[in-house]
């Protein structure tokens, strides 16, 4: 399995956000009472993050991107933080979630990305 470059800078915190999928089907609300009927409890958390890269890291970073991960579409080791401190997690990139780029703030490039946790690790 592939891992993130450690040369590379991890994702910033100020662009991470989480959502966990719910793993539950609710039978609307005009249909009498509200039944929850559990679907799956494999639940996959969807991470928003953005990377910054300067120019010479951003070529390392989408080489390691077409290599590595076959053009995004395999799964990495990447060292997130998280509620729980810095942890390594199992990701991937999502189709709709392949890194693009947000804005260039002098020499460094600012990329957002969609990552796919099968499962947040917990300390």
């Amino acid at each position: 399995m592939a891992t993130y470059p450690s040369m590379l800078r991890k994702p910033l915190v100020r662009g991470y956000s989480r959502n966990t999928k719910e793993g539950f089907f609710q039978s609307p609300l005009g249909q009498g009472s509200i039944r929850n009927q559990v679907q799956t409890k494999d639940t996959p958390s969807l991470i928003t993050v953005e990377f910054a890269h300067h120019s010479g890291f951003k070529r390392l970073f989408w080489q390691w991107w077409k290599e590595e991960l076959d053009y995004g579409m395999k799964p990495f080791d990447i060292a997130l933080k998280t509620e729980s401190g810095l942890i390594t997690q199992t990701v991937r990139f999502t189709p709709q979630g392949q890194p693009q780029l947000r804005r260039k703030e002098g020499d460094v490039f600012f990329y957002s990305a969609t990552l796919q946790v099968r499962k947040l690790a917990q300390v």
